[in-house]
């Protein structure tokens, strides 16, 4: 879990770095159905059809709110789907959204205390950040003559050593 929060975090770092405010946060504010969705489908649960409308809503709102209104509806959702940036965003609701899953699971599987719980997460997920930070610092010492190196390599290259800290 907080593996995967720390690349949702990192990565909607480097999206907003890049993106206006007003996308990013019309998108992440779609963290709600896409967990709702995530849980329909890996555990099961029920979706009613008020939270399926619900979903909707979300989904077209958060579409008009990142709409250019210079572009016009149907090119800015071509804009939108071209957007690296903006599918960096998506992923980062992914991972956030598996995360809330495997919050879920080990608090119910577990007799853990919810506030023991969160402080050893967001531990986690500070030395997480703190072993990005330091990858990040080696892959800029080597890859110096690149202009960008993609988020998506900086998570490709930190999973080996999440998984071997945190097995």
């Amino acid at each position: 879990s907080a593996f995967l929060a720390t690349a949702s975090f990192f990565l909607v770092a480097r999206g907003t770095r890049h993106l206006d405010i007003s996308t990013v946060s019309p998108l992440l504010s779609l963290s709600p159905a896409a967990t709702s969705l995530l849980a329909f489908f890996v555990l099961g649960e029920t979706l009613s059809v008020y939270q399926i409308f619900g979903i909707l809503l979300m989904v077209v709102g958060s579409y008009f709110l990142t709409i250019e209104p210079d572009i016009g509806v149907l090119k800015s959702f071509k804009v939108f789907a071209r957007s690296y940036y903006v599918h960096i965003i998506l992923i980062s609701l992914l991972f956030y959204s598996i995360s809330g899953l495997f919050d879920r699971a080990i608090l119910h599987s577990f007799a853990t205390s919810i506030p023991v719980y969160i402080f050893f997460l967001h531990f986690f997920i500070a030395i997480l950040f703190v072993l990005l930070h330091i990858l990040e610092s080696v892959l800029k010492k080597y890859f110096v003559q690149s202009k960008r190196v993609d988020p998506i390599l900086y998570l490709v290259l930190f999973l080996p050593l999440g998984i071997y800290f945190f097995k």
